[in-house]
């Protein structure tokens, strides 16, 4: 049986590609960020935030 961190790390990866194809998706953006967070790694998640941000200011997405 999976750990939740080993879920969470496959849809950090499943969501990593989706960026790829669509890199300007908020949506994407801010689960990618969601993910990081959940998973500790907060300067990344920080990083992704702010890129968010810069995609979508006026969306709360990348505020959260």
């Amino acid at each position: 049986m999976k750990s939740e961190q080993d879920k969470t790390e496959e849809a950090l990866a499943g969501h990593r590609q989706g960026d790829e194809i669509d890199a300007l998706s908020v949506v994407l953006n801010s689960n990618i960020a969601f993910q990081l967070t959940s998973l500790g790694r907060f300067h990344e998640a920080l990083a992704q935030h702010e890129k968010t941000i810069t995609i979508a200011p006026a969306s709360p997405m990348g505020y959260a």
